[in-house]
């Protein structure tokens, strides 16, 4: 890696090209990237956000040993030095030949073993999340603001989403199969406060990017416990749809405890501690992600009896 001279980003960019076959088109992206000063700005004629025309338009510069056809890219001078700098890391990669011909894909394929935190998911606004959970933001004229995923190579960093201003669009099925490194299967089995049950789902994530996701039909029982109860912790008991003989009984004791001190205090926190050690692993598979399956289990009444006799002795 040491011995291409360029950043290792842009190294390791160019090892795994050359093993994909796309080594002459990974040498001249890479030489473009280390040109940034040098390229006309978006609002020139044949530049933009989008780095496949200008890696075009280098190459074909290349091919006819014509600098002046890479004009709409850079000045003369840049593009003599992007030309020159591409030949010498092409050489370096060795004699193989690039049996791949570049697809629309190649660019941001490539890009996105150089920048694999900069892998981008378009929001529902039109903004992209990275996979680094940074937010940038592309021009709604960009021919780019449409692409499902992006690769960025370069952003202005101003403001909490920074504008990219060099990018390639990346498809999601070439992202699943030349990015399966980067891929990690996420379970969570968590609360919902919307439906006020437990939702169990599986996610196919890259860093902050959330690539497929399903839910999770029969999830393990005790982490559905688990969240059962931190939800019940954050809403209350009174998110339990109580029996009223669960109810009175609570009235009873609660009342109970205020003139003999020796009868349990039903205070929520010891209440919703104490039913996770009461529950058998029938009412655990009774209950599943819903609290009011407590209540049809019959394990609320049960389980206030049960405190009630183990408190008092009686």
């Amino acid at each position: 890696m040491n011995t291409l001279g360029v950043h290792p980003r842009l190294a390791s960019m160019l090892l795994r090209a050359a093993e994909l076959g796309l080594a002459s088109y990974a040498s001249m992206l890479a030489a473009l990237l280390q040109e940034p000063a040098g390229l006309r700005s978006s609002g020139s004629a044949g530049a933009g956000t989008d780095l496949r025309p200008r890696v075009e338009a280098l190459l074909t510069a290349d091919s006819s040993n014509m600098p002046q056809a890479a004009a709409a890219v850079a000045d003369g001078a840049a593009v003599r030095r992007m030309l020159q700098e591409s030949r010498q890391l092409r050489s370096a990669l060795g004699p193989a030949a690039d049996p791949v011909q570049p697809d629309e894909d190649s660019c941001g394929l490539l890009l996105s073993f150089a920048y694999p935190d900069r892998i981008g998911q378009r929001r529902e606004d039109g903004r992209y999340l990275l996979s680094s959970g940074r937010g940038v933001r592309l021009a709604a004229t960009e021919s780019l603001s449409r692409s499902a995923y992006l690769v960025a190579a370069e952003a202005d960093d101003q403001g909490a989403d920074a504008r990219i201003l060099l990018a390639a669009p990346l498809q999601e099925q070439t992202l699943l199969q030349a990015g399966q490194h980067l891929l990690h299967d996420e379970v969570q089995v968590a609360w919902d406060s919307n439906t006020r049950s437990v939702r169990a789902h599986k996610r196919l994530r890259i860093g902050a990017l959330v690539i497929k996701e399903s839910s999770i039909a029969q999830p393990p029982e005790d982490q559905v416990l688990e969240a059962l109860l931190t939800g019940i912790r954050m809403e209350g008991l009174d998110c339990l749809p109580w029996t009223k003989t669960s109810r009175q009984l609570a009235d009873r004791l609660r009342f109970l405890h205020l003139h003999l001190p020796e009868w349990p205090d039903l205070i929520e926190d010891d209440l919703t501690e104490e039913l996770a050690e009461h529950l058998t692993p029938s009412d655990r598979h009774a209950i599943g992600s819903r609290p009011e399956k407590i209540v049809d289990a019959g394990c609320i009444t049960g389980w206030i009896e049960l405190d009630a006799t183990t408190t008092t002795g009686r």
